[in-house]
């Protein structure tokens, strides 16, 4: 039986987390695949995108759990993972089935203690398809027209804030949701940002999975995040398109907490794009991919949207060891990773939970 996550402390840094994770693989005997990072952690130590396999690499049927694709939430996956190789092992496994699992896929992110990575990019706005006109996002364009880039140059983050607080009275939820959340890929320094290049990670996640796996008949995904939802409830979102065959296999697989956002949650404000099953799918073309996002709440959702801003202001200030800054980073620390010791546990159990369901949908198919 697995140990809970109460019985392997309170992991609080980037370094702490691998090396807990490195050690429950070696206790395991299994090989680690490790992707180094060309930039430094806080503490001018290397950083790394860890992967590894329980199983075989020509297993027709993978199960692919990641973590940290934002940052700072990576440390909730970090221990969800290392439950993960606790449970499961190759006698548990059937000849055609393996596990998949890659560690912290924005480690500099993570060990920075912000949602993006080290060129602001949002990770899971990244992965669109480059050989098509980028993605518009005209609120957005808006938005920084009114002088939203000159308030995260502001002494503090209040004139930002207040800026955003504005924009929502003035054009409403569904223009400030579109803003705010939905993604963009011309402005760098703004909210969202997509990208306009692969990025390290994207490399990273293509090297790990051709190094790992052999062209799968299909593939389970499990992308873990935390920030939205009820304390500790662990739902699962779908983004699939309606009526998609993916759709109806993923409701049969899983639970209640299931939540396909294009179908369930009618008249969402803001498209979803260049997520991470959009990037698994281009680099496993030939593979049946089927997505779930599994979100674990933390506190007030109005929260999360202040911080998002806080810490855009925060990252043109440059310094990380400003005191205003190094206060954002830990609002975001504890708002995405709860210090909660049955928090913390919930986590770890509700991704046994649902790694399970998925290993029995697997197997229908």
């Amino acid at each position: 039986m697995n140990r809970s996550i109460s019985e392997i402390g309170l992991v609080e840094d980037y370094y702490s987390a691998r090396e807990r994770f490195l050690a429950v693989c070696d206790a395991r005997s299994l090989k680690v695949a490790s992707y180094r990072h060309p930039l430094q952690g806080p503490d001018g130590n290397p950083i790394f995108t860890d992967a590894v396999r329980i199983g075989r690499r020509d297993a027709n049927k993978v199960l692919l759990v990641n973590s940290g694709i934002h940052g700072v939430e990576g440390y909730a996956g970090s221990h969800a993972q290392v439950d993960i190789v606790r449970t499961f092992d190759t006698v548990r496994l059937s000849a055609d089935t393996a596990i998949v699992l890659i560690h912290l896929i924005n480690p500099w992110g993570t060990a920075w203690r912000r949602r993006q990575n080290e060129d602001n990019i949002d990770l899971n706005r990244h992965f669109i398809d480059r050989s098509q006109a980028s993605p518009a996002n005209e609120p957005h364009k808006r938005l920084i027209s009114e002088g939203f880039l000159d308030a995260l140059s502001a002494p503090s983050p209040t004139a930002a804030l207040q800026q955003i607080d504005d924009f929502r009275e003035l054009y409403g939820e569904d223009l400030y949701a579109q803003a705010v959340f939905q993604g963009q890929y011309d402005c760098p320094g703004g909210l969202g940002f997509g990208g306009v290049a692969p990025s390290w990670s994207q490399q990273t996640l293509e090297a790990a999975l051709n190094d790992l796996l052999s062209n799968p008949e299909s593939l389970a995904l499990i992308d873990l995040h935390t920030g939205l939802g009820p304390f500790g409830t662990g739902t699962l979102i779908c983004t699939e398109v309606p009526d998609s065959d993916q759709i109806a296999v993923l409701r049969e697989w899983y639970d209640t907490h299931f939540v396909a956002l294009l179908v369930d949650q009618e008249g969402l404000p803001y498209k979803l794009q260049g997520d991470l099953a959009n990037g698994v799918r281009r680099i496993l073309p030939s593979t049946r991919v089927l997505p779930i996002s599994l979100e674990f709440g933390t506190y007030d959702a109005r929260r999360f949207a202040e911080l998002m801003v806080r810490d855009a202001w925060a990252e043109t200030k440059g310094n990380p060891q400003y005191p205003e800054v190094e206060a954002i980073r830990c609002d975001l620390m504890h708002f995405f990773y709860p210090r909660s010791r049955v928090w913390r546990a919930m986590v770890a159990s509700r991704t046994i939970s649902v790694a399970e369901m998925a290993f029995a949908g697997l197997s229908t198919l």
